[in-house]
């Protein structure tokens, strides 16, 4: 069995970033410019890595973490279905052809349509390889279908850490699912959010690429974190934090020992992407907005004025 060498390659990035790396292990094998790579070799980084973070919850925080990278493929998908059966069938595949480690089965009800994640229990630290895939698939669909039609269903007693990054759209049952609340004959299409996406996609990508991987401050990993955790906005402290297994405080604390703040980092990034995206000049000033995170026009410019008068 075999998995996509690009799904190493992310997990690298995440313990290089959680500063899991060590002279063991100071990079990525050879093998990682073939294709694919043996799902063992993968199952074993991930485990080590897993247990060296001591996160309870590495699969969900890895997971998320991999939301920006993933996109192309959401959108590939997105432009191409034309309900909610389709869409699903679509990533079903997707993930068994890239990632064959996880089983996915469908179920269809009335008003619902579930896909149900299985990831078999022989295989080392199952439960956190399967949330970070349910995890990667629910940031990803919901981009799609929007936050109102979807839910998350997770076999743990304890769901407050994936409360936090999902909200009220966690259950508690017997397995691993993502359910759509929808008849499975239409697709409820998020525009707003995947216009933003599909502007900021590029730069994003292009930004992340052109960030020094070997900058081992704190400041430059909370850097990476925020990047890479941005969805239809700039992530909350206290979601950056719980990436590194720490209270706001202690992260914010941390920060200010390097002479800065988590504010001051989110207004660095949004000044740095804006010198990419203001190179295009067919966006407006409104778009550049959006993708900035500004709630309109009028506090970006209000924004880029502050910037050119430090």
């Amino acid at each position: 069995m075999v998995v996509d060498a690009a799904h190493l390659k992310n997990l690298f990035e995440y313990a290089r970033c959680r500063n899991l790396l060590d002279k063991k292990v100071k990079s990525l094998p050879e093998m990682h410019q073939a294709n694919s790579i043996p799902a063992d070799i993968y199952i074993t980084y991930f485990d080590r890595f897993s247990k060296k973070s001591q996160d309870p919850f590495f699969g969900l925080h890895f997971g998320v973490f991999l939301n920006l990278r993933a996109l192309q493929v959401l959108f590939d998908i997105s432009l191409s279905v034309a309900n909610v059966k389709q869409l699903a069938m679509i990533w079903k595949h997707y993930a068994k052809a890239s990632f064959p480690l996880i089983n996915i089965s469908v179920a269809e009800k009335p008003s619902t349509y579930s896909l149900i994640f299985n990831v078999p229990s022989k295989i080392a630290s199952a439960s956190q390889l399967a949330d970070a895939i349910i995890a990667l698939a629910f940031r990803e669909l919901k981009v799609i279908t929007g936050i109102d039609t979807l839910s998350i269903t997770l076999p743990y007693s304890n769901l407050t850490e994936y409360e936090r990054w999902f909200e009220d759209l966690v259950n508690r049952g017997k397995n691993y699912a993502i359910t759509f609340h929808c008849p499975v004959n239409t697709i409820v299409t998020n525009n707003i959010l995947r216009k933003r996406i599909e502007l900021l996609l590029p730069t994003f990508l292009h930004y992340l690429n052109s960030l020094e991987i070997d900058n081992q401050s704190f400041s430059h990993k909370v850097k990476l974190m925020i990047l890479n955790l941005y969805e239809s906005d700039f992530p909350k402290v206290a979601k950056v934090a719980s990436q590194f297994c720490l209270t706001t405080r202690t992260l914010q604390r941390k920060l200010k020992q390097e002479h800065t703040t988590y504010r001051v980092i989110t207004n660095q990034v949004k000044q740095e992407l804006y010198a990419y995206i203001e190179k295009d000049q067919q966006l407006k000033t409104v778009d550049v907005s959006s993708i900035l995170g500004y709630s309109s026009a009028s506090a970006f410019l209000h924004a880029l004025k502050s910037w050119h008068t430090v």
